[in-house]
């Protein structure tokens, strides 16, 4: 079960970019951990990631919350026939869920 989600989008002016989202969000970003990054909550549990950086190619990083990482992970190695992947985990505190 999917319960989160985050997309990353890069920009190379990141003054211009993160006015460019404001803007298309009509407010100020969420959390802004340091220089260079940005993050809106666009609905509960789904984050877009605005980065200064060089624009990816085709679709940018995705980041799925679960509830359990391996079970998701072979199912969609199973199921969708994704290539094995390695787990990148942010672990979150069960009394948030």
């Amino acid at each position: 079960m999917i319960f989160e989600m985050t997309v990353q989008i890069r920009v190379p002016d990141m003054e211009e970019g993160q006015k460019w989202y404001e803007e298309l969000f009509q407010r100020k970003p969420d959390f802004v951990p340091h220089e260079g990054f940005a993050e809106w909550e666009v609905v509960p549990g789904s984050w877009l990631q605005l980065a200064k950086g060089t624009p990816a190619k085709g679709s940018g990083p995705l980041r799925l919350g679960v509830l359990n990482m391996e079970k998701e992970k072979n199912r969609v190695i199973h199921d969708l026939n994704v290539e094995n992947f390695e787990i990148y985990s942010l672990r979150v505190s069960e009394n948030k869920l």
